[in-house]
């Protein structure tokens, strides 16, 4: 009698299709599962790529600073001190004021609030001298004290001036910022009364600097 085959190894056509789509079906449910409990599939995670590009982010931020840093630090160095700096500077006691009067004569008496102004009208300078003889004085009567700043008519340009001058002080000379042409330059003389070191009032003249030769300075 023959021996019967083993079939038990034989799978048919259709269940091998099956079978393949049942491993893929199991795994699409595994997917959906993971999803509905919040859990990405592991195809989409991109975790470690958003690190790298916050760090990139952080670094980027980091090196834009140092770069607005440097440019702060440009700007004053190229430009000078910021205008308030400046003008708390400006408020400090000038170290070219002296003792006494130049011209002013003493005794006169003044009513609260009142300034009395001392100040050359025509200051002369050599050419190609940023000397200014200004002869700006505090008499002691005054009450505040006082600082002078030079802008020229024709720019607007401030060209020189004092810190503060107290009562009983005078600056007899400033060095311009620049030098001047041969001529007259007709000027604004701001000048800025305090109280101390608080504001206290303002007044600007018209003064006029003359440039002349050196020869005929002398």
């Amino acid at each position: 009698m023959a021996e019967r085959p083993d079939l038990s190894n034989l799978i048919p056509e259709k269940q091998k299709k099956s079978r393949g789509k049942s491993k893929r079906s199991t795994r699409h449910r595994k997917e959906k599962q993971e999803a509905a409990y919040g859990k990405a599939p592991k195809r989409e995670v991109c975790g470690v790529g958003s690190k790298r590009k916050r760090r990139r982010r952080g670094l980027g931020i980091l090196a834009a600073a140092v770069i607005l840093a440097a440019i702060g630090i440009g700007c004053i160095a190229i430009f000078g001190l910021p205008v308030s700096v400046r003008s708390g500077i400006d408020i400090l006691p000038d170290r070219n004021a002296a003792d006494g009067s130049l011209y002013a004569a003493g005794g006169i008496e003044l009513e609260d609030g009142q300034y009395r102004v001392v100040v050359n009208q025509l200051p002369t300078m050599s050419e190609g001298s940023r000397e200014c003889n200004i002869e700006f004085e505090n008499p002691a009567e005054n009450q505040y004290s006082s600082r002078i700043n030079l802008y020229l008519q024709s720019t607007g340009r401030r060209i020189g001036g004092t810190r503060r001058v107290d009562p009983g002080k005078y600056v007899e000379m400033i060095t311009l910022y620049q030098t001047l042409e041969l001529g007259e330059h007709p000027v604004w003389a701001k000048i800025e009364l305090f109280n101390k070191k608080e504001p206290a009032g303002e007044m600007t003249l018209e003064l006029t600097v003359r440039v002349v030769p050196e020869e005929i300075r002398k």
